[in-house]
């Protein structure tokens, strides 16, 4: 997988942020969060490529999911920027039939905690127009431990 060159991530305040420590080098962890369309998640029933290479700033991936009445939600993501060197993933929200709206950003960063463990950092921004920030954190931070529950699993195999 080609990996692009450092770029900035805005600066811009963060509205919140989610971080866990788990029991696995940061290399391995990172070889797994830094595959874009390789998402891990037990919640996801399908993600695909809709433009662009993976790894690369401009690819865009589409999560299909089951939502708690049964049916069926999309979320595209676009990839904005990848730090091998710091183990940073960022990426904006493109379009999406769920309650956040288009434009929110979040990255996902890697670091050494101690030997063999790693500290999983994932701030995010919601739009200026969104309204229910409280709970969009909650169901964030339900997501990030799914996510990182999943990765560790990986991780160790």
């Amino acid at each position: 997988m080609a990996m692009a060159a450092p770029t900035p991530v805005s600066s811009a305040p963060w509205n919140e942020a989610v971080e866990k420590v788990i029991d696995v080098p940061v290399e391995k962890a990172w070889a797994i969060a830094c595959d874009f369309l390789g998402f891990p998640s037990e919640h996801i029933d399908k993600v695909e490529n809709v433009k662009g290479e993976n790894g690369l700033p401009g690819c865009q991936r589409k999560f299909m999911y089951k939502n708690q009445k049964g049916g069926q939600n999309f979320i595209v993501e676009e990839l904005t920027a990848i730090d091998a060197a710091n183990h940073k993933v960022a990426y904006t929200l493109v379009n999406t039939d769920e309650i956040v709206e288009p434009g929110q950003e979040a990255y996902i960063q890697l670091t050494s905690e101690s030997e063999g463990r790693t500290r999983i950092k994932w701030p995010f921004r919601f739009t200026s127009t969104q309204v229910d920030t409280e709970m969009l954190s909650q169901i964030y931070q339900h997501l990030f431990n799914t996510w990182v529950g999943e990765l560790e699993r990986r991780a160790r195999e």
